[in-house]
C-alpha cells in the first residue's frame, strides 16, 4: 500500500517521484510554480538563518541531557545518604550539570535571538506580503473553495534498494482538503489530488508513534487545544505523534493511503465517506 503523498527517492535526482501523482487532477501554471518555488528558497534560507548551526544543535542536545542524567543521579544519592554525604561524594556530578544547564540555556537564548532577527528581516522585506499573494493566486488556480479545511498530511520519503523499500525519514505539510465532483480532494500550493470518495474503503487510526519535523499549527503543540493528544517535542525540535490516521483507498490504480496525524483527525472526519475505525 502507498502513500498519496510518499515520495521515491531516486539517486542522481533532485526531487523525487510522488506517488499518489496518478490522482493529480489540477496543476498550476508553469510561471505560478516558479515563483513559488523561489519564495520556499527565500524562505528556506530565512529559516535556516535563524536557527543553530547542526553542530551547535547537537551540543545543545547532549548538554540538555547530560545535565538531566547528572542532577537525576545527584537526587537518587540525596534520598539514599542525604544532603551532606551527596555532596561530599557528588560534588563534581553537581558542577557538571550546571555546566551543562549553561551552556543549553545560552544556546537557547542566542537561538531566540537569531529567530527575532529573521522574524524582523521578514518583515522589513515584505516577504510575508508576497507570500500570501502568491497562496492566493494558487487558491485561485486550482478552484479551492473558500470553506476548505486545512490539514497536515505525512508524507514518507523512502529509497528502493535491492528490490526493497527503506524509508529515510517523515515529513508534514498543510493542504487544503474538500468536496468536489464526488471526490474527497487535497491541495497544495502546486496541485490537487482528488480520490473518488467511492474508492475510500476504510479510516483506520493507527496507534503508532510516527516522528514528525514540523509544527504547522497557530496554536502551540502543547496548548490546550492539543494537549489531549500528548505531542512531546525533543530537543531537536522534533515532534512524536502517538497516532496517525490511514485513509485506505482501493481502486484500479492501486492500494494507495493518506496518512495524517491524529491532531486532525476532528477535521477531516466529517469529510469521509465512513467512520473512523479505532
Amino acid at each position: 500500500m502507498k502513500n498519496v503523498f510518499g515520495i521515491c527517492s531516486v539517486e542522481g535526482q533532485e526531487e523525487g517521484v510522488i506517488d499518489g501523482t496518478p490522482f493529480a487532477t489540477v496543476s498550476v501554471s508553469e510561471q505560478q510554480e516558479r515563483l513559488l518555488q523561489e519564495g520556499a528558497e527565500e524562505i528556506d534560507s530565512l529559516q535556516k538563518r535563524g536557527s543553530l548551526p547542526i553542530g551547535l544543535q547537537i551540543v545543545k542536545m547532549i548538554a540538555g541531557t547530560g545535565s538531566f542524567l547528572c542532577a537525576l543521579n545527584f537526587v537518587f544519592r540525596l534520598l539514599e545518604v542525604g544532603f551532606q554525604q551527596t555532596i561530599d561524594e557528588l560534588w563534581i556530578i553537581l558542577l557538571i550539570a550546571l555546566l551543562l544547564l549553561v551552556i543549553e540555556l545560552s544556546l537557547m537564548v542566542w537561538q531566540r535571538k537569531r529567530s527575532r532577527e529573521v522574524a524582523e528581516k521578514v518583515e522589513n522585506t515584505l516577504l510575508l506580503e508576497r507570500t500570501e499573494f502568491l497562496y492566493k493566486s494558487s487558491r485561485q488556480q486550482l478552484g479551492i473553495p473558500d470553506d476548505a479545511q486545512e490539514v497536515d498530511v505525512i508524507s514518507t520519503v523512502y529509497r528502493v534498494k535491492n528490490g526493497r523499500e527503506k524509508t529515510l525519514y517523515n515529513q508534514n505539510f498543510s493542504v487544503n482538503v474538500y468536496h468536489k465532483s464526488e471526490c474527497l480532494c487535497f491541495a497544495d500550493t502546486t496541485q490537487v489530488y482528488s480520490i473518488p470518495l467511492s474508492s475510500i474503503r476504510e479510516s483506520v487510526l493507527v496507534k503508532k508513534q510516527i516522528i514528525l519535523p514540523n509544527w504547522n499549527k497557530e496554536d502551540a503543540y502543547n496548548s490546550k487545544k492539543y494537549k489531549p493528544y500528548r505531542i512531546r517535542q525533543n530537543n531537536m525540535g522534533l515532534y512524536f505523534i502517538r497516532h496517525y490516521l490511514s485513509i485506505r483507498i482501493a481502486e484500479e490504480r492501486g492500494e494507495f493511503e493518506i496518512m495524517i496525524p491524529e491532531y486532525d483527525v476532528p477535521v477531516i472526519e466529517p469529510l469521509l465517506p465512513h467512520p473512523v475505525v479505532s
